[in-house]
């Protein structure tokens, strides 16, 4: 899956995570030291397993240490700041993203987070989908985690090439969160072989990770 100049911010809901996951490792080896600075402002506890974001303000479960990279994307709307961690073996990935929108993207596309949230978590989850046709949705709902709404969607996708590496044909879970202006976007690649293979303990991974995700409020 490749991610167009022009299509950048609306691919951050779905197919952008999914394009970069064979693309980058997000592998990493597990230090001696119980609790690993990840960057300035986060932290993972390697016997706990878990991740802490002091400025982002949210804490999770994951597999193993995650990789962090902070971001700006160039989009047509003006400038996103992104941070993504992520983590892969073999062919599954894990991913949390981040992201802040610009102002301009809001005036352009004439729905705003803050004031009409439903309608943006629809325009964002339809937009991510369009940039891949042969992608086929498996599920959409509605969700909330405290204060917040957020959006369910899983879908599958065939084969393909991104940044120079071929990926199989796979399933995407994804659970997307607002919050003001940003969006929080946690996300669990398998491969379609993987997933049949033994769907019980992969959706019981997939729910490990994505239900482990909270705020600090």
């Amino acid at each position: 899956m490749e991610l167009s100049k022009n299509s950048a911010t609306c691919a951050l809901m779905c197919l952008f995570l999914a394009s970069t996951a064979y693309g980058q490792s997000g592998t990493s080896t597990m230090p001696a030291e119980k609790v690993v600075q990840l960057a300035a402002d986060s932290t993972y506890d390697t016997a706990k397993h878990l991740l802490s974001d002091a400025r982002l303000k949210f804490h999770m479960e994951w597999p193993d240490q995650p990789t962090v990279n902070d971001r700006k994307i160039k989009t047509e709307f003006g400038e996103v700041s992104v941070r993504v961690y992520a983590y892969s073996k073999g062919e599954a990935t894990f991913m949390v993203m981040h992201s802040e929108y610009p102002d301009k993207f809001f005036a352009l596309r004439g729905v705003h987070p803050v004031e009409k949230p439903v309608e943006f978590l629809d325009f964002a989850g339809e937009s991510g989908l369009a940039t891949k046709k042969e992608s086929k949705l498996l599920l959409r709902k509605k969700i909330e985690l405290g204060e917040y709404l957020g959006m369910e969607q899983g879908f599958s996708f065939p084969a393909g090439v991104a940044n120079g590496e071929t990926y199989p044909e796979g399933i995407v879970f994804q659970r997307a969160y607002l919050r003001g202006k940003s969006m929080d976007m946690l996300m669990v690649q398998l491969s379609k072989e993987l997933y049949q293979a033994d769907s019980n303990e992969s959706k019981k991974m997939m729910l490990k990770f994505l239900e482990s995700f909270q705020y600090d409020n």
